[in-house]
């Protein structure tokens, strides 16, 4: 139950990402002209074609193994093709090597699919004017229903999704943006045993790790505890760097391409955070906490696997991950009183945020894309185009879709009665929420959004009461991803890799003592020999596009 479980909840904060390719592109227009529309507006009604269509959609199989390819023997794809008399031929590529094949194969100028997932092939802007994709503001005003009643709603996530020259080339993954983030959890039991409550500064949370450390929180007579076990790496800081919210700093998101963490929006004007005293503060307390004992000594090289064995061992009494997992760690804890799934009470409780220098306390809201955006090929025939655009719209956003996503088939994970209650069903044997991404439901490699009910149905109700407690510290991010210009993410290839590299290795060396604090001001100087005043003016053009699509 727990691996299945851990599944699931991977499934949650992963991204997904594929693509494909076309012989003897053609070059599209700087908008995609859609047959004219019927009499009668569209208005999402089923069936999407009054005759069976075919589309050809190349994506990749999924973030994990456990996650069920898509495929046309899948009871929910069957279901799908049945309401929406649509046809899909799937092509997939396993996710670790769909870059590289689908890359291969637009450069070799090979046969286009009808419907292409764009993760990891680069700037829509630019896939467009290589005569690979089309631009679907035309087709998403006609035959969008379901995502213009998402934009209607979700301004910020509109913006996102609309390039710098001022078209849609695909929709994109939403994300939940506030609910049980990364964030530490601490074991309540072990807090009871060493006299202290839920810490709310600075100091109060150095002293619960100290008292942690000091007091045999495992009961077993040995001094090996690790009072907070958690993972720092260039692929994800987040672990650590959300703690700086402490200082005022706003470095929870970011990292790969747009390393966000960087910068902050400061009264309409862009920082460099890592030059900032305010890091050089919060650098200082982590390096102590790390020579005290108080981190564990791996956390370089520890992963969720290694963060279980410490909780296991009733070592840790304090932990750093995706909270979603709360009750997981919660099963693994000696502390554990028979609840094999630590879904019936809460063990591994979710910090309240740790008031900042300004007496503020909050996290920042993870809002952004999380790739499978659905593009529509130049190779897709004028006349299949407005059928391509309305299942793109019904999967993104269709209320049948979504409960296809939630719950799986109806007769075979769930059942509804008269009144529409719904009931959970499943094989003898099956946990329900692997069962329904097993038959094709969950989060699958297409443009989806993350769903709150679904994130309700799977949590125990103690954490999902705990959450809407939670809500009111989360605030807006200061800079939100929007999409680049081809210009700027050229520049930005040039820079941004040697830049992040110095950054993690840096700030590694800083937490771990290998270099003393003292040569702070060495590292910021050595950040502007690297560019990052330069990276600053490109974050800088971006936020002014920003500031005039959300007024912020």
């Amino acid at each position: 139950m727990r691996k299945l479980s851990v599944f699931v909840l991977v499934l949650l904060a992963a991204s997904a990402m594929v693509a494909v390719a076309g012989s003897q592109p053609e070059k599209p227009a700087a908008t995609t002209t859609a047959p004219a529309a019927t009499a009668a507006p569209y208005m999402g009604k089923l069936p999407l074609s009054a005759e069976k269509v075919t589309l050809r959609f190349a994506t990749h199989q999924g973030t994990a193994s456990a996650m069920a390819k898509p495929s046309n023997d899948l009871p929910v794809y069957q279901y799908l093709e049945k309401v929406t008399n649509v046809h899909i031929e799937w092509e997939t590529v396993p996710y670790n090597s769909y870059k590289e094949v689908m890359t291969t194969r637009i450069a070799a100028g090979s046969d286009l699919p009808d419907i292409l997932n764009l993760s990891f092939l680069g700037n829509y802007q630019k896939l467009a004017a290589d005569g690979i994709i089309i631009a679907q503001n035309d087709l998403i005003k006609q035959y969008g229903y379901y995502i213009n009643e998402f934009f209607k709603t979700n301004a910020g996530y509109k913006a996102m999704m609309t390039a710098p020259d001022g078209n849609i080339y695909c929709v994109e993954n939403t994300v939940l943006d506030s609910h049980l983030s990364i964030m530490p959890m601490v074991n309540k039991y072990a807090m009871q045993r060493v006299g202290l409550g839920m810490p709310t500064t600075v100091a109060e949370f150095t002293n619960l790790l100290k008292a942690f450390r000091d007091k045999d929180i495992n009961g077993n007579g040995q001094k090996d505890e690790v009072p907070f076990a958690t993972m720092f790496s260039q692929n994800d800081p987040s672990y650590i760097f959300q703690l700086a919210n402490a200082f005022d700093l706003e470095m929870t998101w970011g990292g790969g391409t747009d390393p966000l963490f960087l910068f902050r929006a400061k009264d309409g004007k862009l920082q460099s955070q890592l030059q900032l005293p305010e890091f050089k503060a919060f650098l200082t307390w982590v390096a102590e906490l790390y020579a005290e004992g108080l981190i564990n000594k791996d956390l370089t090289s520890a992963n969720y696997d290694r963060l279980i064995e410490y909780v296991s061992k009733g070592q840790a009494g304090m932990v750093s991950f995706w909270s979603t997992y709360a009750y997981l760690f919660g099963g693994a804890s000696p502390d554990n009183q028979g609840d094999k799934d630590g879904g019936k009470a809460s063990i591994f409780v979710p910090m309240t945020p740790l008031k900042s220098t300004s007496g503020i306390q909050y996290y920042t809201k993870r809002l952004g894309l999380n790739g499978d955006g659905m593009g529509i090929t130049t190779k897709c025939a004028v006349e299949k185009r407005p059928v391509a655009m309305k299942w793109i719209d019904y999967l993104f956003n269709g209320p049948e879709a979504m409960m296809t996503q939630q719950w799986g088939v109806e007769g075979l994970s769930y059942t509804k009665d008269a009144a529409g209650n719904i009931t959970k069903k499943t094989p003898e044997g099956k946990e329900w929420s692997a069962y329904v991404t097993e038959i094709g439901g969950n989060q699958p490699p297409r443009a989806h959004q993350q769903l709150l009910a679904v994130w309700r149905s799977w949590m125990p109700q103690w954490l999902e009461d705990l959450d809407a407690t939670y809500q009111k510290y989360y605030k807006d991010p200061s800079i939100v991803s929007i999409q680049w210009t081809q210009e700027e993410s050229d520049a930005l290839k040039a820079k941004v890799p040697d830049l992040s590299t110095y950054v993690f290795e840096s700030v590694t060396k800083f937490i771990l003592g290998q270099t003393p604090i003292s040569q702070f001001d060495t590292f910021v100087a050595e950040l502007d020999k690297r560019g990052i005043k330069d990276v600053m003016k490109i974050y800088e053009q971006r936020y002014a596009r920003q500031a005039k699509a959300l007024g912020k």
